[in-house]
């Protein structure tokens, strides 16, 4: 599915975001604002590693996942975050179009994806359902650019949203940028929550089950099942 382009991309100074193996190569300058970027010890040695990921940004990443650098070089490459993008997509779609009557999927994608919310919400659809379904769309837009076109995007934008867009529930957004820059880590991977908590991973499956009471929050990072750390504080005893 190819998105026609709705917007301008964003002229703000920021630095530059050339794409060479997907999102995996991007290359920027030092931003004290963006946990995606290189600092100052990093950038006076990347020369060297231009076929290499940028370290600061798959360490901040991979930290707030608790899974490895690799794994997320691995799920980061431009050709998965698209296709995941346009799968996420897909199923907040058919999830908004189950709550109309008619089931219009059509009526649905067009409005969200040319940003007129207010057609949707005038069908009492929920609000923050239509906000993610747009800005989910605002992202597909932004990865159709060519390469020389993502240059004028903000780096933290391209980098940091589009990944969350793929991988991280939507509630989680705001926490995910401010989080990648103070290295807080929120979740954790199926085996290390079964070795930290008294808890076994059928447990944990029955737990995070939507027949539970209060199920558990987990994303899918691969093959990666991930669960809340502050759930599970809350949930289970530490060994």
């Amino acid at each position: 599915m190819s998105i026609p382009l709705q917007r301008t991309p964003s002229t703000e100074s920021v630095a530059p975001l050339p794409l060479r193996d997907g999102l995996a190569d991007n290359q920027q300058l030092w931003d004290s604002f963006n946990p995606f970027s290189l600092d100052g010890t990093e950038q006076n040695i990347h020369t060297a590693r231009t076929n290499r990921s940028h370290p600061r940004r798959y360490t901040h990443i991979a930290h707030y996942l608790g899974v490895s650098e690799d794994s997320v070089r691995r799920y980061s490459h431009l050709d998965r975050i698209r296709k995941r993008v346009y799968s996420n997509i897909d199923s907040r779609v058919q999830s908004l179009s189950e709550r109309i009557p008619s089931h219009n999927v059509d009526f649905i994608r067009e409005n969200a994806s040319a940003d007129r919310s207010h057609y949707l919400t005038s069908r009492g659809l929920p609000t923050d359902e239509i906000d993610e379904l747009v800005k989910l769309y605002e992202i597909a837009d932004d990865l159709e650019w060519a390469d020389a076109e993502l240059n004028s995007i903000p780096a933290g934008h391209t980098q940091g949203e589009a990944f969350m867009a793929a991988w991280i529930p939507y509630r989680f957004w705001d926490e995910f940028l401010e989080d990648t820059t103070e290295m807080k880590a929120r979740w954790t991977p199926k085996a290390q929550a079964v070795l930290a908590y008294r808890v076994s991973e059928h447990g944990l499956y029955d737990h995070a089950q939507p027949t539970c009471g209060r199920p558990l929050t987990t994303i899918v990072l691969g093959r990666h099942r991930l669960y809340r750390i502050d759930e599970l504080d809350r949930r289970f005893q530490k060994r």
